[in-house]
């Protein structure tokens, strides 16, 4: 593969519009992750699974909440949220038998903390939508 084919797929793995969409931003997490264990000591294979999974469970919702559709979004963002948790522990095992273990039930705690954080974005959309129509209907 050329150096101009690894620009492209980067770029393209890498777009600002594209990491918009929890659907997206759920498979740069997962690439992301896959990467990372491969470098890193097995031993810490959990912390790095525990880290990106957080920071994906606290960014997906904030990301709802300024964007359009959010139906279609949440909906992504529930199914995709497991998956990703699912798929980084499978990389993170396949790696290294036993390397994340009982460690595991720590991921519920951000599985729970992102279908809690969906919730609130549509509660700050339904505010966003009846604070603009009030507005509208006033000029």
């Amino acid at each position: 593969m050329s150096l101009d084919c690894a620009d492209r797929q980067m770029r393209w793995l890498f777009n600002r519009d594209r990491l918009r969409h929890p659907g997206s931003l759920a498979v740069v997490v997962f690439v992301a992750g896959a990467a990372l264990l491969l470098v890193i000591p097995h031993e810490a294979g959990i912390f790095v699974v525990l880290a990106l999974f957080f920071a994906y469970a606290v960014v997906a919702p904030f990301l709802l909440a300024l964007q359009a559709h959010w139906l279609t979004n949440a909906l992504t963002t529930i199914v995709a949220t497991p998956l990703l948790m699912f798929g980084l522990v499978g990389v993170a095992e396949w790696l290294q038998a036993r390397s994340i273990g009982e460690g595991g039930l720590a991921l519920l705690g951000p599985l729970i903390l992102s279908w809690i954080g969906i919730g609130l974005s549509g509660v700050f959309r339904l505010i966003k939508v009846a604070a603009h129509r009030q507005t509208s209907d006033n000029v």
